[in-house]
């Protein structure tokens, strides 16, 4: 085991999981420790990224910390967008909420400028611009406000229902 780090007080860790690929040349390593949690990322036999659990524990602001390693570590090869504060998620290519959306509303026989979408992170940024309403709620970032084609007020102030109500039983009332 590595050195003891400060944030995992006597280094001791209740968990550690493990994922390989690529015949073992890429490893995933999260380590569940007494504090926090830490992320590792290993090519080849080293490590390429390394995030300790201040940034991944960080309760108030976003985790870019975490995600600019792993967008560099998995270049064109998946999607890596942040999904909450402290979520990044990883997918294959072509794997988003865009195309779900898509392939929804083509099933059920919608028309694209029928749909509505509401997000307010950068994992929706694919479903407000495929559909034909894209919708930002009032916390969301800046980069998802410019994405989409109306602001609705916050979460805390109701914002998807305020939304809903306005284009949707508004215009089924209309």
């Amino acid at each position: 085991m590595s050195k003891p780090n400060v944030h995992y007080g006597n280094g001791v860790f209740r968990r550690r999981i493990r994922l390989c690929a690529d015949a073992g040349r890429v490893m995933v390593e999260l380590e569940d420790g007494n504090h926090g949690f830490r992320l590792r990322l290993h090519h080849d036999g080293r490590v390429v990224a390394d995030v300790d659990a201040d940034t991944i524990r960080h309760p108030f602001g976003t985790c870019p910390e975490a995600v600019v390693p792993l967008r560099e570590f998995v270049g064109h090869r998946a999607i890596v967008v942040q999904s909450h504060a402290m979520f990044a998620e990883v997918n294959p290519l072509g794997a988003h909420k865009g195309a779900g959306l898509a392939r929804l509303a083509e099933s059920l026989g919608i028309q694209q400028d029928e749909v509505m979408a509401i997000g307010d992170q950068e994992n929706d940024l694919t479903m407000l611009a495929w559909a034909g309403l894209g919708v930002a709620m009032g916390q969301a970032s800046d980069m998802v406000k410019q994405s989409a084609r109306w602001i609705a007020p916050s979460l805390d102030e109701d914002g998807a229902a305020v939304a809903i109500e306005k284009f949707v039983l508004g215009a089924a009332a209309g």
